[in-house]
C-alpha cells in the first residue's frame, strides 16, 4: 500500500448533526413562508436547496481533507494518528443568534487521534476563505495531558498544526537559537548532552525567558537560563509578536538539539 493511500485511509469526514439542523431550518423557513411571505416556497423546493448546500459543504470538506493529506505527506516523522475533518458551525449569524444555514460551511475542526480516555479530543480549527486556508486557531497547549495521553498523538497533532501554518516546515532543516529557563535542580539533565525533554517552553527573548523563569520559580525555585540551538521541525510556535516568538518543543521522548549552553546560572544571586 502506498504512503499516500495510507494517509487517505487515516482521514475521515464527519458532518455531525449539521444535515439534520440544516433540514429543520429550511423546513421551518418553508412553513413560515406559506403564511406571511410574498414569495412562499414548498418543502420540495427546500429539499433542492438543502441538497445544493450539502453538496457545497461536502466539497468544502474535501478541500480541507486534501490540505490535511498534503500536510501529512510533508511530515517525515508522522506517527500514523487518525484524523477527523468535522464540519464546523454554519458561518456568521442570521436573525440575532440564529446560525446562517443558507450558506455552506467552509471551516472545519480537525480532530487528531480520536477521543481521549476521558472523552475529550485533541482538536484545532482551520478557517477557510473561498477554498483557501486563512488561519489555524484554537490550538491546545503541548503540556495538556488531558488531551495527550499518548505522546505519539501529541507529536502528530503539533506537527500537523505547524505544517498547515508553515507548509514545508515538516521537512525543514532550519536551525533556530532560543532561550529557556529551567530549575537549577534539573541542571544535570541539560549538561553535556545533545538531547532535551519535549514540552519545554522556549523563546527568542532572553529577558522573557528570565522573567517567566522568575515567575515560575518564586522565591525559592531558582532557575538556570540556557541557550539552545534546535531544528525548527521540533518546535511549535505559540506566540509571535513580531519582535518575540515563543515555542513549545514537541515530539516523543527526548529531542535532539544542535547545541546547548548555560548562559546564566541560577546559583548566582
Amino acid at each position: 500500500m502506498s504512503w499516500l493511500k495510507k494517509i487517505s485511509q487515516s482521514i475521515s469526514v464527519n458532518f455531525g448533526d449539521y444535515p439534520a439542523k440544516l433540514r429543520a431550518f429550511m423546513y421551518r423557513l418553508s412553513d413560515s413562508s406559506q403564511i406571511d411571505s410574498e414569495y412562499p416556497f414548498s418543502r420540495q423546493e427546500a429539499d433542492v436547496e438543502i441538497n445544493s448546500i450539502m453538496d457545497q459543504t461536502k466539497n468544502n470538506a474535501n478541500i480541507v481533507v486534501q490540505l490535511v493529506q498534503q500536510a501529512i505527506s510533508n511530515i517525515s516523522s508522522w506517527k500514523g494518528s487518525s484524523v477527523i475533518v468535522e464540519a464546523d458551525k454554519p458561518p456568521e449569524e442570521l436573525y440575532y443568534e440564529e446560525p446562517n444555514y443558507l450558506k455552506p460551511v467552509e471551516d472545519a475542526s480537525i480532530i487528531v487521534g480520536g477521543q481521549s480516555s476521558w472523552g475529550g479530543a485533541a482538536t484545532f480549527t482551520v478557517f477557510m476563505n473561498d477554498g483557501q486556508l486563512s488561519a489555524v486557531d484554537d490550538v491546545l497547549e503541548a503540556g495538556d495531558e488531558d488531551f495527550f495521553t499518548d505522546p505519539k498523538i501529541r507529536q502528530d497533532y503539533f506537527s500537523l498544526v505547524r505544517e498547515l501554518r508553515y507548509p514545508g516546515s515538516g521537512q525543514s532543516s532550519k536551525v533556530v537559537t532560543l532561550n529557556t529557563a529551567r530549575p537549577v535542580k534539573d541542571r544535570a539533565i541539560f549538561e553535556d548532552t545533545d538531547m532535551i525533554p519535549s514540552n519545554l517552553f522556549m523563546t527568542t527573548s532572553y529577558d522573557r525567558a528570565e522573567g517567566i523563569g522568575r515567575d515560575l520559580g518564586g522565591s525559592s525555585g531558582r532557575r538556570d537560563i540556557w541557550k539552545i540551538r534546535i531544528d525548527q521541525k521540533y518546535l511549535i510556535e505559540t506566540l509571535n509578536t513580531g519582535q518575540i516568538r515563543d515555542y513549545q518543543v514537541v515530539g516523543e521522548g527526548m529531542i535532539p538539539v544542535r547545541s546547548i549552553q548555560l548562559i546564566n546560572s541560577g546559583d548566582i544571586l
